[in-house]
């Protein structure tokens, strides 16, 4: 396998000095990570407000088979071709649980948290993309017996093909294809990106409304597949994280609140075309069938601009050879309308001055 192998434990390559920046600067703009910030809808709010017994005294299998249901309702698929559990995280540490080491291959780049789940299983066809492509997929199902991936990216917000990829997958039925769509929740028509439906039996599919809905503290979410026997195999409930009916509360109430869903998905999409033009200052932008609200920026300055933009009041996320991007980069994440100027003043700020910022700490 054209593998790279890790030595540090991938957490977000954030210095010392950065750290102690954000903590000494008020008002920050925190665009480091991808919940939605327009959320959570009223919707779930108000259901947590008005909660019942029953929704309290709901065990676990209970919970989990009525998370299932809502989310086959809104899938379009059956119930028996899910498994509910604590979001992909929870899921993707089941898998690793259970593959033997150096079987699975992490497609590069890949989020620090992934590939501190699969530690020195990152998988690159070659050196210095800076996105996946289908035939990296093609090659990594040829060499390994589970292939791990995100689609839309969870680093760029580039989409490949659901098609293309089912017709990879079907390709390889030696091998199982686990994409983690967390962020197709993002797009005009989640369906149009999704593979939850494919005829391909050798894939896995992950879901969750949480981030999208701007409920990050509810870990919640589904994992599909067309082989119910594989999804029994691989999350054995037995062993899985238990979800609480407070969770399954907050989640339905998300779910089914599909007006507000449509409307925050136009708003996210407009942020994110701002954002593509507003960081073209800092370096090239990755924008090619990418309708994420978050961009990246690829440029081997990303620890100094990080740093700057931090003294600005605005944190972004480092990307680093350690996660495969090459030379490096910077994930960011769309401001609302309410924040742009303040966004716009921190860039025009840090591409004014031609000073390098320095981060020397006083003893």
């Amino acid at each position: 396998m054209a593998s790279q192998s890790f030595d540090r434990s991938h957490r977000p390559t954030t210095t010392l000095a950065v750290r102690r920046l954000r903590g000494a600067v008020g008002g920050r703009l925190d665009l480091a990570g991808t919940v939605n910030r327009y959320g959570p809808p009223e919707a779930v709010l108000r259901a947590l407000r008005t909660l019942s017994p029953r929704d309290v005294q709901a065990q676990p299998a209970d919970a989990a088979a009525r998370l299932a249901e809502r989310y086959a309702e809104v899938l379009g698929v059956d119930p028996e071709e899910l498994v509910a559990g604590r979001g992909p995280s929870d899921f993707l540490r089941a898998i690793a649980a259970r593959a033997p080491h150096g079987s699975v291959a992490v497609l590069l780049p890949a989020p620090a948290e992934l590939l501190s789940i699969f530690p020195g299983q990152g998988f690159t066809c070659l050196s210095g993309r800076q996105i996946p492509t289908l035939e990296q997929v093609d090659e990594a199902l040829d060499q390994a017996d589970t292939v791990i991936m995100s689609n839309p990216h969870a680093l760029t917000g580039v989409v490949l093909d659901p098609m293309t990829l089912a017709e990879i997958a079907n390709r390889h039925p030696a091998s199982t294809l686990v994409v983690d769509e967390t962020d197709v929740e993002f797009l005009s028509d989640p369906g149009r990106a999704s593979l939850v439906g494919t005829d391909a039996d050798n894939v896995i599919v992950l879901r969750s409304a949480s981030e999208l809905s701007g409920i990050g503290s509810v870990r919640t979410g589904v994992a599909w597949s067309r082989d119910r026997y594989l999804l029994r195999v691989v999350f054995d409930p037995r062993l899985a994280s238990p979800v609480s009916g407070l969770d399954v509360v907050a989640t339905e109430a998300a779910l089914v609140n599909r007006v507000w869903a449509d409307a925050v998905r136009r708003q996210l999409a407009e942020d994110g075309g701002w954002l593509a033009t507003a960081l073209a200052p800092l370096g090239r932008v990755v924008d090619d069938n990418v309708t994420t609200p978050y961009r990246c920026v690829v440029t081997d300055r990303a620890e100094e601009l990080a740093a700057m933009l931090t003294a600005h009041g605005v944190d972004v996320l480092v990307l680093s050879p350690a996660e495969g991007m090459y030379p490096g980069g910077l994930r960011v994440a769309a401001p609302r309308v309410s924040e742009r100027a303040a966004f716009t003043a921190a860039v025009q700020a840090i591409t004014s001055v031609p000073t390098v910022l320095e981060l020397g700490v006083a003893g």
